[in-house]
């Protein structure tokens, strides 16, 4: 069986880690997979080509951009449509881009596609909206990260999906491997994109709520700009400047990227990991953080509920509720045994997720497509 397996960069974004890493696994269980991507003409690549080294062949598609949303984004899905091969036994996209780049293709070949579905963009503009129906109404099988989402799409576009779960490398994500150093006040670690679904200002007013009692605090902000971001409007340097105007730009740290060797080492060094999303899929983040035995505080959106147990493993709190996330994370930094207890629960959480289970999940659902009962 060969698959091809289709993300949109090459950066270290949800859908990019779990194509990945699912890649791998379904190659373990002797798939022939190869990864498709794209970049920016002529922008830095990374050394592997992709944010980490990979053990599966791939190829990165450059395309050029103009700045202009719309346009890149239809460029994206053209790039793929002229350079995508035509003999692979499936097809199988990780968001909105590859989804419209296989509906173009399924006019060349009758193989299976399919589209993961991570969540479901609010986006602005009759175009984008469009294009995001196509992916997910087009492709042949559709799957999702979590119950939540396998409802909201029976619900909004009334389609049929599979739920296949995000994994984690508890192997990697180990708390044994990286001890904390022992130091005062307490470090509350982020790891997101740079965009409205995140909602990191409301993690900045949390912390400015909290700061008079514990002044010595520390947030870190690991996060990329997002597509949207351009010279005039950067999304890194406007939350640098609500930083400030909010009197805790002394404690955040901002950080663009670290290494895929350094990331376990970020979460061994925070305390609390806060995720105040708007929307999530599921949070892979928050597996890695659960995995280090770290408690979370994250919002009751998406799929989160599914994987966070309230006063089990972190405390979930609702959408803008920023003195219910300034509490939640008080009552940790107030309470080092209770950060250990839901640390520990949080660990055996997440070792139920492993990407060896999404990728056996994932197989049987190629078979059925390829013997033509999805």
């Amino acid at each position: 069986m060969k698959v091809a397996m289709l993300t949109h960069s090459t950066k270290p974004r949800g859908g990019v880690v779990h194509a990945l890493h699912l890649s791998e696994a379904l190659m373990d269980l002797g798939v022939d997979v190869h990864l498709f991507s794209l970049r920016k003409w002529r922008e830095k690549s990374y050394p592997h080509g992709f944010f980490r080294e990979v053990s599966v062949p791939f190829d990165i598609f450059p395309y050029r951009v103009r700045g202009n949303l719309n346009e890149d984004v239809k460029r994206m899905i053209s790039t793929y449509d002229e350079n995508l091969p035509l003999d692979f036994d499936i097809y199988h996209t990780q968001d909105c881009i590859g989804g419209n780049a296989l509906s173009l293709l399924k006019k060349k070949v009758s193989a299976p596609t399919i589209r993961t579905v991570h969540h479901v963009d609010e986006f602005r503009g009759p175009l984008l909206t469009k294009l995001q129906e196509d992916s997910i109404n087009l492709c042949d099988v559709k799957v999702t990260v979590s119950e939540y989402w396998k409802k909201k799409l029976k619900e909004v576009y009334d389609v049929d999906s599979c739920v296949v779960h995000n994994g984690v490398d508890v192997k990697r994500f180990d708390p044994d491997e990286y001890p904390k150093p022992e130091r005062t006040g307490v470090d509350i670690l982020f790891v997101g994109g740079l965009e409205a679904r995140k909602g990191l200002e409301h993690l900045f007013l949390a912390v400015e709520n909290l700061l008079p009692k514990h002044p010595d605090t520390r947030l870190t902000v690991l996060g990329r700009s997002g597509m949207t971001s351009t010279q005039e409007f950067d999304e890194r340097r406007l939350f640098s400047i609500l930083a400030k105007r909010l009197g805790i730009g002394r404690n955040v740290r901002f950080l663009e990227q670290v290494s895929d060797e350094q990331l376990p080492i970020l979460y061994a060094l925070c305390d609390v990991f806060v995720l105040p999303s708007r929307m999530e899929g599921w949070g892979l983040a928050l597996m890695e953080a659960m995995a280090m035995m770290k408690p979370v505080v994250a919002t009751r959106v998406g799929g989160i509920p599914e994987l966070v147990e309230d006063g089990k493993t972190g405390y979930l709190v609702d959408l803008g509720d920023v003195l219910g996330l300034s509490e939640a994370i008080t009552k940790l930094i107030e309470n080092p045994s209770l950060r250990k207890k839901m640390g520990r629960q949080g660990r055996l959480s997440a070792k139920k997720y492993t990407w060896d289970n999404a990728a056996k999940r994932t197989l049987q659902l190629y078979e059925r497509a390829l013997a033509g009962s999805t």
